[in-house]
């Protein structure tokens, strides 16, 4: 019995790292080898910087929903989604569950499926990270079947993959046939289990070319339980409310890098050369009840109702969870297609507090709305993102405006 539980810590582990997209609380990172470059310092106030009434604030219009609730399945999503957009405002609907990738014409209607559940070409272990390449194909990293695939995104053709030689996170192509990704590296010693996962820019080999940032998960020795119900709540606690590495890439393949444990964003061109360093004053913010709540109703359920008699302990699990006394400075940052960086600095269910920073990294104002902001990908003028009501999921297309306050 004791063997069984020791490898499903391991296992469920090992599942919310993939899941969450993003890298789990760690110790402190280790410094970067990154290439030397004159990086420009931007240290703001816990402010914005113009005086009241000359602040920018999103202002956003909601313009079209695609998903029902019951009939037509090629409108039904999973539990984990991702959109973006071409520049012909088609969407793309990828599905984690459903190991697919949907594509909607501008009005919603849906076009054609890409890839299915499988082992072969043009199908999924897994799914996540879509994105175009130079050629205008869509393409997908599969870090089952390890592999990023491609697709005629006119017709959902397969097209081409890459092999991936190594356990990798999501993959984004960068302009000169390079790549960012990250490689988890898993090491055991006895009842111990740590990841080292370094973040960077990777050659057509996938070999290790310039290392921007390094993570690593020390979960010592097996956790103290006597039931699934603490185990499951000792694991979904470890994740709760840590300061996770936040990352993105932009259209001319500049690397985005969130560090929320210290209000810090770095910014690297394609070859790993520090571009700039934006800092901002954050004071520490407590969890709430409310937090807690929201944490547990959203992250922890979903992961919970991966498993029907995991989501059947749900109560019990509920009884062991615990928290942090603070909040990280920011849940996400992301650019956006003007320049902007874009900072989901809190998320309570139905409302989400942003900060934004101009191209020149200055931090210009803070406002709150009730957009799913984390889930935001900003395209051709356009915000989509991923809503969720009464449990389901919908896929959203918004325009918005810049305003003074």
């Amino acid at each position: 019995m004791k063997t069984y539980w020791k490898s499903a810590v391991v296992f469920l582990v090992f599942g919310e790292f993939l899941l969450s997209a993003v890298v789990l609380g760690a110790k402190p990172p280790s410094a970067g080898q990154v290439k030397a470059a004159e990086a420009r310092i931007v240290s703001n106030p816990a402010e914005p910087v113009p005086p009241p009434g000359q602040r920018k604030k999103i202002v956003f219009r909601e313009e079209l929903t695609i998903g029902v609730v019951e009939g037509d399945e090629n409108y039904m999503f999973g539990n984990s989604v991702q959109v973006t957009a071409d520049e012909k405002g088609c969407f793309y609907v990828l599905d984690w569950d459903r190991k697919r990738i949907q594509k909607y014409d501008r009005e919603g209607k849906h076009l054609l499926s890409i890839g299915r559940q499988g082992q072969g070409p043009g199908e999924f272990g897994n799914i996540w990270e879509m994105r175009f390449d130079a050629k205008g194909r869509i393409y997908a990293t599969d870090i089952v079947n390890k592999r990023v695939s491609f697709f005629n995104r006119e017709t959902g053709q397969y097209e081409d993959a890459i092999k991936i030689g190594m356990d990798t996170g999501a993959v984004v192509l960068l302009p000169g046939g390079t790549y960012f990704s990250s490689e988890s590296r898993r090491e055991q010693k006895g009842d111990a289990v740590s990841w080292t996962v370094p973040f960077g820019i990777f050659d057509k080999d996938f070999k290790m070319l310039t290392e921007l940032h390094r993570q690593v998960m020390d979960y010592g020795t097996v956790l103290n339980y006597s039931n699934r119900a603490q185990l499951l709540a000792q694991i979904m606690s470890r994740s709760a409310f840590t300061p996770n590495l936040s990352w993105s890439v932009t259209e001319k393949g500049w690397i985005v890098l969130g560090h929320p444990e210290t209000y810090e964003i770095k910014i690297f061109d394609f070859e790993g050369r520090l571009l700039s360093v934006i800092k901002k004053e954050e004071k520490p913010r407590p969890v709430s009840d409310r937090h807690k709540a929201d944490d547990f109703e959203g992250r922890v359920t979903e992961f919970l109702s991966s498993n029907s008699s995991d989501l059947a302990l749900k109560d019990e699990v509920r009884k062991f969870m615990t928290y942090p006394k603070y909040l990280p400075a920011y849940r996400r940052c992301m650019a956006m297609d003007n320049g902007w960086l874009f900072v989901v600095a809190d998320v309570l269910r139905g409302i989400s507090q942003i900060d934004v920073f101009d191209d020149k990294g200055v931090y210009i104002g803070r406002f709150e709305t009730d957009v799913p902001a984390q889930s935001l990908v900003f395209k051709n003028g356009k915000a989509y993102g991923v809503a969720v009501i009464d449990d389901y999921k919908y896929v959203k297309r918004y325009g918005y405006e810049l305003k003074d306050y």
